[in-house]
C-alpha cells in the first residue's frame, strides 16, 4: 500500500492513535512513539483475544441446568443379589470345611471336595484364599469356572417369593445368573448377553448369561442410554421405572450354610444397582441385605446427559464421550464402570500373568488360582494410581448421557416384627430376609450440561477487547476496509487516467499503400492484402506497416 493511501486511511479512520503516525506536523519521535504504542496495544490484543479463542474453541466453559424429566421415560436399574452361600451341601459343605481346617482339626475330603472347595474360594479375602490354599493340596481339576457353575445354587434356591409391581412371579422369570466378585449373582431388569458382551471376543465360560427371557418375554431390548425407548414399542426391556412399588422378594438360606468370614462381609446378601447395559463391577455402589431383617429402600434416579453443541470439543475437554466415540474391547455398551472394569483387568494380566475369575477376559487367558489371590488383589489396590503414571493410561471418562440410580433412604427392621402376612410359610433350620424397593416421584432431575460460552460471548468480549486496546468497533474495521478499497481503486483510476491523456497526446500515422512504390509489397500478397481487409480492416494497417518494413530492411 503506498504511502499515499495509507495516509487516507490513516487520517479518516476513527480507530484511536492512528491518524498521528502519518500527521506532517508531528515529528518523527512522535510518530515513532505513536507507533509503539499501537504495536504494543496490538500484541496484547492478540494475547488477550487468543485466550478468548481458546474459552470459545478449544477450552469449554460448561454450565449445568437442571431440567424435570418424567420418570417413565427411564429404565429401571439392574439389580444384583449375591448369595453368602456358595455351593450346594451334596457337593460340598463349605462351611463345615472351613471351620475345620481354620480350626486345624482333621476333615476328610476327596479330590473332587477339594475342587469344590477350592474354586468357591475365589470371592474369598486374599487371607482366606492363602489359607485355603494351604490345605488343598490334593486338587485335580483346575476349571475354575465349571466347577463354580456346577456347585452354585439356582434362582428358586435362594428367592422363595418374588413380586414384581405387586404381582406374583415365578423368581426364575426375573433373575439371570451372572459372575461378580462374590461369585455367582443374580440380576434383575438386565440386558440379553449378546447386547452385553462382544462375542467374538469374550471368553465363553465367563458369558453364563445362557438364559435370555426376563418376565417371561425374550430380553433383547431397544433402549439405549442416548436414544431412550422408541416410540410405538408395544413391550419395553428393561422394564420402565414407574411410581410403585418395583420389586419385593423373599429370601432364604440357611445360615451354617454360609462362609463365615469369607469374604469379610459376614452373613449378608450384597446388593448392587447399576444400569441395566452394565454388569456389576468393583466400581459399583454397594447395600446390604442382613439375615433375618427386613429392607425397605427408596431409589432416587438422576440422569446427566450432554447437549450436541459441546461434541465439537474434544472427550477430555468436555469430561465425557458422546456415543460411539470410544470401544472397549469385551463390551458393546461403554461406560466408566465397564472402562474402568476392562483397564484393571489388563493391569491384572500383566502384573499377575492372569486374571480373577470375575475378570473379562479373551480365550485362553489364564485364570488366577487361589495361589495367585495376593497377587491380583493387590493388583487391584495398586491400580487406581498405576494406571494413571502408566505409558498406555485408560483415560475413562463418563458417557454424554448416562443414568445414576442410588438410594434415597432406606428402613431396617427384624423380619419376625413384621406385623403383615407373610407370603411365604416358615421353614425349620433356614433364616428368611426380605428385601423390597420402590421409587419416590413421577418425575426426577436431568442434569444437562451445555456450552457456557457460546458465539455470541465470544463477539462480546473479543468486540470489548478491540475497544479497549485500539479503540474500535465494527463501524471502525469497516472504515478501515472501505478506505483500503476506495484509496486503491483511486489510486488505479488516475494511473488509468494518466495513461489515456499520454496516449491521446500521441499522433498515428496510418500508412497508406498508395503512398509508397507499387513494388514494395510483392503482387503476390495483394489479393491476402485484400483478403485481411476485408476479415478486419483495423488490424490491416498494422500489417502493411510490418510488411513494409520488412522489405526496406531487405
Amino acid at each position: 500500500m503506498e504511502i499515499s493511501v495509507w495516509k487516507s486511511v490513516t487520517q479518516e479512520s476513527s480507530m484511536h492513535g492512528v491518524h498521528h503516525i502519518t500527521d506532517d506536523k508531528r515529528n518523527k519521535p512522535s510518530k515513532l512513539f505513536w507507533c509503539c504504542v499501537i504495536l504494543a496495544s496490538i500484541t496484547l490484543l492478540f494475547l488477550f483475544g487468543s485466550t478468548v479463542y481458546l474459552k470459545f474453541n478449544v477450552e469449554p466453559e460448561i454450565g449445568l441446568r437442571v431440567n424435570q424429566k418424567s420418570m417413565g421415560d427411564l429404565p429401571l436399574p439392574a439389580i444384583t443379589i449375591c448369595s453368602p452361600v456358595f455351593a450346594r451341601d451334596y457337593l460340598v459343605n463349605y462351611t463345615k470345611a472351613a471351620d475345620a481346617i481354620r480350626a486345624k482339626t482333621s476333615v476328610s475330603f476327596t479330590p473332587q471336595e477339594q475342587n469344590y472347595f477350592a474354586a468357591n474360594s475365589h470371592s474369598c479375602i486374599p487371607g482366606y484364599m492363602k489359607f485355603i490354599n494351604e490345605n488343598c493340596m490334593n486338587r485335580t481339576d483346575f476349571n475354575i469356572m465349571k466347577l463354580m457353575n456346577e456347585s452354585a445354587l439356582y434362582q428358586n434356591e435362594i428367592f422363595k417369593s418374588c413380586t414384581f409391581r405387586n404381582i406374583t412371579w415365578d423368581c426364575e422369570k426375573l433373575f439371570t445368573r451372572i459372575f461378580s466378585d462374590y461369585g455367582y449373582c443374580y440380576t434383575f431388569n438386565t440386558l440379553d448377553h449378546n447386547q452385553l458382551f462382544n462375542q467374538e471376543i469374550i471368553s465363553p465360560d465367563f458369558d453364563v448369561f445362557k438364559k435370555t427371557v426376563q418376565f417371561g418375554t425374550n430380553s433383547t431390548s431397544q433402549w439405549s442410554m442416548f436414544t431412550n425407548y422408541k416410540k410405538n414399542q408395544t413391550t419395553y426391556f428393561p422394564s420402565r421405572a414407574l411410581k410403585i412399588n418395583i420389586l419385593g422378594l423373599y429370601t432364604y438360606l440357611n445360615e451354617n450354610d454360609t462362609a463365615n468370614n469369607c469374604q469379610g462381609t459376614g452373613k449378608v446378601f450384597p446388593i448392587i444397582l447399576h444400569m441395566p447395559n452394565e454388569i456389576p463391577t468393583p466400581f459399583h455402589e454397594e447395600m446390604y441385605l442382613e439375615f433375618g431383617r427386613r429392607k425397605q429402600v427408596t431409589l432416587m434416579i438422576k440422569t446427566y446427559k450432554s447437549t450436541d453443541e459441546l461434541k465439537k470439543y474434544l472427550p477430555e475437554k468436555r469430561g465425557c464421550y458422546f456415543e460411539g466415540e470410544r470401544q472397549l474391547k469385551f463390551f458393546k455398551s461403554y461406560t466408566k464402570a465397564h472402562c474402568d472394569f476392562e483397564c484393571m483387568t489388563n493391569y491384572t494380566l500383566e502384573v499377575c500373568g492372569c486374571v480373577k475369575f470375575s475378570m473379562p477376559r479373551t480365550k485362553g487367558t489364564p485364570i488366577c488360582d487361589i495361589d495367585k489371590g495376593d497377587c491380583y488383589y493387590n493388583a487391584m489396590l495398586q491400580w487406581p494410581s498405576n494406571h494413571e503414571n502408566s505409558h498406555k493410561p485408560c483415560n475413562c471418562l463418563e458417557t454424554c448421557s448416562s443414568i445414576k440410580y442410588s438410594i434415597l433412604y432406606e428402613r431396617n427392621s427384624q423380619l419376625n416384627d413384621f406385623t403383615g402376612p407373610s407370603p411365604v410359610a416358615n421353614t425349620k433350620g433356614g433364616t428368611y430376609s426380605f428385601f423390597s424397593i420402590r421409587s419416590r416421584n413421577h418425575v426426577i432431575d436431568e442434569y444437562e450440561n451445555f456450552a457456557a460460552y457460546r458465539l455470541q460471548n465470544f463477539v462480546a468480549d473479543f468486540g470489548g477487547l478491540l475497544g479497549l486496546f485500539l479503540g474500535c468497533s465494527i463501524i471502525s474495521l469497516v472504515e478501515l476496509i472501505y478506505f483500503c478499497i476506495n484509496g486503491i481503486y483511486k489510486k488505479i483510476k488516475h494511473q488509468d487516467i494518466k495513461l489515456s491523456n499520454k496516449a491521446r497526446d500521441i499522433k498515428i500515422v496510418k500508412p497508406k499503400l498508395q503512398q509508397f512504390p507499387k513494388n514494395i509489397i510483392p503482387k503476390a500478397e495483394q489479393q491476402k492484402i485484400e483478403f485481411i481487409r476485408a476479415l478486419n480492416p483495423t488490424n490491416l494497417d498494422f500489417y502493411i506497416q510490418k510488411r513494409i518494413l520488412e522489405e526496406i530492411k531487405k
